[in-house]
């Protein structure tokens, strides 16, 4: 029960996370035109691989640490107190060469650098992980909810035109920075801090430097088009992908949230060596997931030359083409998610991420290399879809004997297959829909492909015989005795 109430929670914030960037970023892109998007991405870039070399890991060893106390206070306290110390430590270093950078970086973009510092100062009171291993996940999203409204309205009250870039970049890391504060200042509840010796902080430096270089992988993929772009093309080009990415990252999030979810629970059935459970958590999370994942990567690819101009303006219209081959990477990171975060994280076999990550980040960067220069926004894809197809593939094969793989490869496949014929259909609809308002044309799309995928999906399950269709079946006949409905 525990488990589906967390759930509830976390789904219903990345709803309104969802929700708060589909209402503020038709305006933002209005307003502050690519090349303010190019420039806020740059700089956002740039402090998230400061961000991510603070948290070092942390955020994901401490979670682990906390969820395997098992209810024990003074053994959750003593986890808390050595991993926050060090977290804070080190982001005070990072702090002080990204000061450096700022003051050696170029004029026009120097304000801008210097006020996404918010954002990294952030990482030193980033304790959300304490909250996610203890699975109170009703405070995570209860004040993570009230930080996206604040936001929301802040930035339609003083972001009026295009030089008010450094007040939506002040709002944005401000933002993060006042939630993470909410989160360090209620952290008593279940942790009681006490200065811990040198000795023992120091002990946690290395694994969560093992945990660091995942991270490290998937900030490569998931930042380093931009940085490269930002390097070898125009600030113009980079708003372009950077609102493609923006639509991308909605059903990721959704993705994460089970993730982050679930991931606590394995930690604990593992520790109790109810080992069924976890294969069983590990498989529905997979089916549910790929549903949405696949349903997502080619319902975007089927709508993109519609949605993008409707939604970002005329000026952007150039980013359709990027967000058809970029919702790619969603029924990736799908694959990625489960296997990670799923099992290999829950398992510590950290080892086996930092090689596939590793390995990835490299083919990632190489691909960049020899293709952005020739290709632009395009060039970037290809080289993040292949590192993303990498590691599937990589992660994959290793845990073949351990996790039902064939099984997952034949729901991806059919799933895949459904959401082709998905996407064919509403490009052909689209083409009977011209005269159509582009609002009105959207609403029948999306209508159209998701009630045609859907039922397609649930077909597969259920001939798959996948515990997803036997939950949403249960669900069905809760609701159903609660109305009064009789058979």
């Amino acid at each position: 029960m525990k488990l589906k109430q967390n759930f509830i929670y976390q789904f219903s914030y990345q709803i309104l996370a969802i929700i708060v960037p589909l209402i503020t970023t038709p305006y933002v892109s209005r307003v502050l035109h690519p090349e303010g998007i190019g420039d806020y991405a740059y700089t956002f870039t740039v402090v998230y691989y400061f961000f991510i070399a603070c948290m070092l890991g942390f955020d994901t060893h401490g979670q682990r640490l906390v969820a395997q106390a098992l209810g024990d206070r003074e053994r959750r306290s003593r986890a808390f107190s050595e991993v926050a110390t060090l977290q804070a430590g080190v982001t005070l270093l990072g702090s002080i060469v990204y000061i450096l950078y700022t003051v050696l970086s170029a004029e026009r973009l120097r304000l801008i650098t210097a006020v996404q510092f918010f954002y990294l100062a952030s990482a030193a009171i980033n304790v959300i992980w304490l909250f996610e291993g203890v699975e109170e996940f009703r405070s995570v999203a209860l004040r993570n909810i009230a930080v996206q409204i604040v936001s929301c309205v802040l930035i339609f009250t003083l972001v009026k035109e295009e030089t008010d870039l450094w007040k939506y970049t002040a709002i944005m890391a401000g933002s993060v920075f006042a939630g993470n504060l909410l989160f360090l200042a209620t952290a008593g509840r279940h942790v009681d801090y006490r200065l811990p010796r040198f000795r023992d902080t120091i002990a946690h430096l290395k694994p969560s430097l093992l945990l660091f270089v995942p991270q490290i992988g998937i900030t490569v993929f998931m930042q380093m088009d931009k940085l490269m772009l930002g390097w070898w093309s125009t600030s113009r080009q980079l708003g372009y992908y950077q609102n493609a990415e923006k639509v991308v990252s909605i059903p990721v999030a959704l993705i994460l949230t089970v993730g982050t979810v679930i991931m606590p629970r394995i930690i604990t059935l593992r520790a109790e060596k109810r080992m069924e459970e976890v294969r069983k958590y590990n498989s529905f999370a997979f089916d549910l997931l790929m549903v949405i994942g696949i349903g997502c990567t080619f319902g975007l690819t089927g709508i993109a030359h519609v949605f993008t101009p409707w939604y970002f303006g005329e000026e952007f219209r150039e980013s359709a083409d990027i967000l058809s081959i970029l919702s790619a990477q969603v029924a990736f990171m799908t694959w990625e998610n489960v296997l990670q975060k799923q099992y290999l994280v829950p398992f510590e076999k950290d080892a086996v991420v930092i090689r596939a990550m590793t390995f990835a980040a490299g083919i990632n960067v190489v691909l960049n290399t020899l293709l952005i220069p020739g290709y632009g926004s395009v060039g970037a894809i290809i080289g993040s879809l292949v590192a993303h197809l990498f590691i599937c593939c990589y992660e994959g094969v290793i845990l073949r004997r351990e996790l039902p793989i064939r099984r997952y490869l034949g729901v991806t496949l059919a799933l895949g297959a459904a959401g082709a014929v998905m996407c064919a259909a509403v490009r052909m609809l689209s083409r009977c829909l011209t005269a159509v308002n582009p609002f009105f044309q959207l609403v029948i799309l999306i209508a159209a492909g998701g009630i045609l995928y859907l039922a397609m999906a649930a077909a597969i399950l259920r001939w798959m015989h996948s515990d997803v269709m036997g939950s949403l079946g249960e669900t069905v006949k809760r609701i159903k005795g609660r109305i009064g409905v009789k058979k």
